[in-house]
């Protein structure tokens, strides 16, 4: 399996607060999920000319330009500085399978994508940065922005929670051991 790529965030602090806030959000935190990236190719061609991010959460994924992360945009999730900030693991990779049929659905919905396909190769582990802002009161709300464009990213928002919940119970069960 390839190495952990972490992608490098891109909006600082102030930028993601003033976003979130005019979202609704009262409070906010840095947070990086973990996802799969597999490589989108031309037909006959290795390299891989973007990226299909994905996890088991996910119904449609996220397509990130680019054929390499070498831009700027990553790096290794050892050099990477996660500190104290919230990490959402998702262990498992999604299957082939659901994630030809997300293709599927993703060149649907833009044709002219009809001539690149999935790289056969082992998805990538990529860190994705995020900030997560919440809203408290009668109805609890999540909201979700890229911490690389400073964009909302609703679709993430399954994953975001599955990964809360898991963190959740694993410190419930730590609680309940000790």
């Amino acid at each position: 399996m390839a190495n952990s790529l972490a992608l490098a965030r891109r909006v600082e602090t102030s930028r993601a607060i003033a976003k979130l806030r005019r979202l609704g959000a009262t409070s906010c935190e840095p947070a990086w999920l973990k996802l799969w990236g597999f490589g989108l190719a031309q037909a006959g061609d290795s390299d891989p000319l973007a990226w299909l991010l994905t996890g088991q959460d996910l119904s449609r994924a996220l397509l990130l330009p680019g054929g390499d992360f070498a831009v700027g945009d990553a790096l290794s999730a050892g050099e990477a500085v996660f500190s104290d900030e919230l990490r959402l693991d998702d262990e498992m990779s999604p299957q082939r399978d659901d994630v030809a049929r997300q293709w599927l659905w993703e060149r649907l919905a833009k044709p002219r994508l009809w001539h690149t396909r999935l790289i056969l190769a082992e998805p990538t582990p990529v860190w994705l940065p995020l900030w997560l802002g919440y809203r408290h009161g009668r109805h609890h709300r999540l909201v979700i922005v890229s911490g690389m464009s400073g964009e909302p990213l609703v679709r993430l928002k399954p994953a975001v929670l599955a990964g809360l919940a898991k963190r959740h119970a694993e410190g419930e069960g730590a609680a309940r051991r000790a």
